[in-house]
């Protein structure tokens, strides 16, 4: 069962991620695999592809991301750091930073090209999903309580303040 899909920016691609721990490439037009990615040792639960288009970001039960290189297939980087199952990765703007959300209760900002973590917050319940906000400065995480969490990072994105703000999901108006 597909767990996560992302498509490559030019559209020509997408990414899929099931209840293994292989990712596919598939070719929109033709509908057929172009390559697998073996790497992770458990499900993998979230992927996407970065803004430039050549690389694959993977979150897993292994408790680990890993970038790939969309053209080759070869692993370029496996990003530890979390103690529990990754359940859900994303994007931040400029191509180069992801933030992940865990079962150990952390929200870790990723620097893909260089494989390493930058930023570990922890909060007080395992974090099943994270996204980030295209024009201000946000990252939000919803963990299992049933809490969103607001995370402000400045200009650089290099640098993540700490928690702002903390709302109960059902809350929020999503008008």
């Amino acid at each position: 069962w597909p767990r996560s899909i992302a498509v490559t920016p030019d559209g020509r691609c997408a990414v899929t991620a099931a209840e293994t721990s292989t990712l596919k490439l598939w070719n929109l037009e033709t509908g057929i695999e172009v390559r697998s990615f073996h790497g992770h040792t458990a499900r993998v639960n979230s992927v996407l592809v970065a803004e430039d288009g050549r690389t694959l970001v993977s979150a897993s039960d292994d408790h680990c991301l890993r970038t790939w290189d969309i053209a080759t297939g070869q692993p370029l980087h496996v990003m530890t750091g979390h103690n529990a199952k990754v359940n859900a990765i994303a994007a931040l703007p400029g191509g180069k930073l992801v933030v992940s959300a865990s079962d150990d209760c952390r929200l870790a900002v990723w620097d893909i090209v260089r494989g390493q973590s930058i930023a570990m917050f922890t909060v007080e319940s395992p974090l099943l999903t994270c996204a980030t906000a295209p024009r201000t400065p946000e990252i939000i995480a919803a963990d299992r309580s049933g809490l969103v969490h607001f995370f402000e990072f400045q200009d650089d994105l290099a640098n993540l303040s700490s928690k702002i703000g903390v709302k109960n999901a059902e809350a929020i108006d999503p008008a």
